[in-house]
């Protein structure tokens, strides 16, 4: 419970509280306050119109001053250089007791909130002091924008966020700092060592996109697509680094797809049941042209291409005798490999299950 005190001085009574209007109602005789009584030392009371007038003929005298007159209108509203309080009768708002304390639990006969009764701080249980710094120990919830003009310092960022992310599942690695759009899907293959930062879009909007007054230099798109303003050099591996690229490796301009994560299938032709056996994208990979031994040509389906791919084929074993193997590009998706006799040019039949090596490059 807070104490709401009243403070004397010369003509003046202060009230202290939280909210409303404090009423210490009078219900019978006036408190008895002590004091040495001097000029214009007594107890003033309003009537029902508002004005103050005083109580007693001890106003201006010498002596103690003892009040038990009846105002207008019951409240109590101002004291003047006395010591102590002692024998008042009040109810409602406030209770009296000694050394000129009035205590009030209430305000117009409604409880002080808890709000009203919780000291204030920088931290812990307590109201905070907006004009300082202060520790937030619980989350808070911002459902407003959120702004903040305050210029970094030496060693002393603007937005500052500590601690070490969490570990632990691929649905429960959080990033530290965590962009999550409303109405994304939750991922469920977060790093398990814990991420610094992320974002989880959704729709068509950017994941990131990074400006020099206000033309973009580097961005993300909704589909991974990365856009850098200028060419990026080629980067140096050196020792046991690796350099990774996501669904396709571009050109410098970023107009033509060199080489795809996309695994190429088979389309048509070839014997019967061929495959696919490995791949690295189409970088590399190998195709066994299956079994019958009479097929000489198949078509593969590719990722899309800017304008076509360019390959190179051959055997994955010992070559086949008097024979030479091309691709030609039949769409942006897709390529026609062909089984030759290397003197004649005449289509020549696979071996039954041979496999084929192949390697494209997008133009």
């Amino acid at each position: 419970m807070r104490r709401i005190s009243l403070i004397f001085a010369a003509f003046a009574l202060t009230l202290v509280a939280n909210a409303g209007t404090i009423v210490p109602a009078r219900t019978g005789n006036g408190p008895t306050l002590t004091g040495t009584a001097t000029a214009n030392n007594c107890v003033k009371f309003a009537d029902t119109s508002g004005n103050i007038a005083d109580s007693g003929s001890a106003c201006g005298g010498a002596g103690t001053v003892t009040t038990t007159g009846t105002p207008a209108n019951g409240n109590l509203t101002k004291f003047s250089g006395a010591t102590s309080i002692t024998n008042g009768d009040l109810s409602g708002d406030c209770t009296t007791s000694g050394a000129l304390a009035i205590t009030c639990t209430k305000t117009s006969g409604v409880a002080f909130t808890s709000a009203a009764t919780t000291a204030t701080g920088t931290s812990g249980a307590t109201i905070p002091l907006l004009n300082g710094a202060n520790t937030h120990s619980g989350a808070t919830t911002f459902s407003s924008t959120i702004s903040s003009t305050v210029a970094g310092a030496a060693s002393t960022p603007g937005v500052t966020v500590s601690g070490v992310p969490f570990a632990g599942t691929g649905t429960t690695s959080f990033p530290q700092v965590y962009i999550n759009v409303s109405g994304a899907t939750a991922s469920t293959t977060l790093n398990t060592a814990g991420t610094a930062l992320g974002v989880n879009g959704h729709g068509a909007i950017d994941l990131v996109n990074f400006l020099e007054d206000g033309t973009s230099q580097f961005k993300v798109n909704s589909t991974g697509t990365a856009t850098v303003a200028t060419a990026v050099s080629a980067p140096t591996v050196t020792g046991t680094s690796t350099v990774q690229f996501g669904s396709a490796f571009k050109n410098s301009n970023n107009t033509h797809i060199l080489m795809s994560a996309t695994a190429p299938t088979i389309a048509s032709g070839f014997g019967t049941s061929p495959s696919v056996v490995a791949n690295n994208g189409t970088a590399a990979f190998t195709i066994n042209v299956g079994t019958g031994g009479t097929a000489s040509s198949g078509v593969v389906t590719m990722p899309a291409a800017t304008t076509g791919w360019a390959c190179v084929v051959a055997p994955n074993a010992a070559p086949q005798a008097g024979a030479e193997m091309f691709s030609a590009p039949t769409s942006t998706t897709s390529i026609t490999i062909t089984n030759y006799t290397a003197s004649t040019a005449v289509a020549l039949a696979w071996p039954a299950s041979a496999v084929l090596q192949v390697t494209c490059i997008g133009y």
